[in-house]
């Protein structure tokens, strides 16, 4: 017993200050663990009690009759056919291209020419356009005319855009070429 007195007293004088952080830190350690269980695990089982319930509702909603298919059948039909409201007549072309233009003039860029193929897409029965045309200027603008065409109201998928020989005028004004490979889908009238 004399023993461990002595070693306890040695590290006492020895080391007063660590010691105190040991006994500082096993309080709060202990003080932590006897929060967690007496504010925490109530609150645990809760969360736990909810999630079996969610999961038994799971297992019953897909246990459900062929009702709610028919339902879910009838919604998407409806939504299809609120989309395809959305997508414009085949005749509307034209005013696509004047939009396309209109956007390039509002980033201060000239589109060079645009070719277009279209073709009728077998899945949907929409006429799909591809459309490839080029741009140069200086990166803002190509920046905020890429940015316009992201955000159009139109249904626009940008499949491609590739950066092509840019032409610097002056030493400070170096410009940039894009080729855009953009994708749009019409309608037949009456569709």
């Amino acid at each position: 017993m004399t023993n461990v007195y002595a070693i306890l007293t040695a590290l006492w004088q020895g080391y007063r200050i660590r010691t105190v952080l040991v006994l500082i830190l096993l309080i709060a350690v202990f003080v932590t663990a006897s929060l967690q269980n007496f504010r925490f695990a109530p609150e645990l089982q809760d969360l736990r009690d909810q999630k079996l319930s969610l999961q038994q509702q799971v297992r019953q909603r897909d246990m459900a009759p062929a009702v709610t298919t028919d339902l879910t059948a009838k919604r998407l039909r409806h939504q299809m056919e609120r989309f395809y409201e959305h997508i414009p007549e085949r005749r509307d072309f034209s005013v696509f291209l004047g939009e396309l233009y209109s956007w390039a003039d509002d980033a201060g860029l000239v589109i060079d020419r645009i070719t277009f193929n279209p073709q009728i897409d077998p899945a949907n029965k929409l006429l799909c356009y591809a459309l490839r045309f080029h741009v140069m200027g200086d990166y803002g603008r190509i920046r905020r005319f890429v940015y316009l065409l992201e955000y159009a109201p139109r249904l626009l998928i940008i499949e491609k855009i590739s950066l092509v020989e840019g032409r610097n005028d002056s030493a400070n004004d170096a410009s940039v070429g894009l080729q855009i490979d953009l994708i749009t889908y019409f309608r037949e009238p009456g569709q």
